[in-house]
């Protein structure tokens, strides 16, 4: 059962288990309760939708390269949010060359 199921069976009425015994029983956050996530707004989704059509045309590039590509088009985005934090991730992607077992520098010249 996913963390938002489970949340979905809390019930903050409950007189005779509190919030935080319901969490622990439920395995979920107390902060995941208590705070609701944010709606993603139209550019972000907009965004996402780019870097995901980056992701599927180069799925080889890491973030750095996509944040470098983004900035090169216009946007103006930070690099620990683009490629495997945000859309890829969600989607259960990561960058090939991990799978690829290639290194992260060039440490061969």
């Amino acid at each position: 059962m996913s963390a938002p199921d489970r949340r979905g069976l809390l019930d903050r009425a409950d007189e005779k288990l509190s919030v935080r015994r319901q969490c622990a029983l439920l395995g979920v956050a107390r902060s995941g309760v208590y705070r609701p996530k944010k709606p993603a707004n139209d550019n972000d989704l907009a965004l996402m939708r780019r870097i995901d059509e980056m992701y599927t045309s180069w799925p080889f590039l890491g973030s750095r390269r996509l944040a470098r590509m983004l900035k090169e088009e216009g946007e103006t985005i930070n690099r620990k949010w683009t490629p495997l934090s945000s859309s890829t991730k969600s989607s259960g992607r990561e960058s090939l060359a991990n799978h690829l077992g290639l290194p992260r520098t060039n440490t061969f010249m």
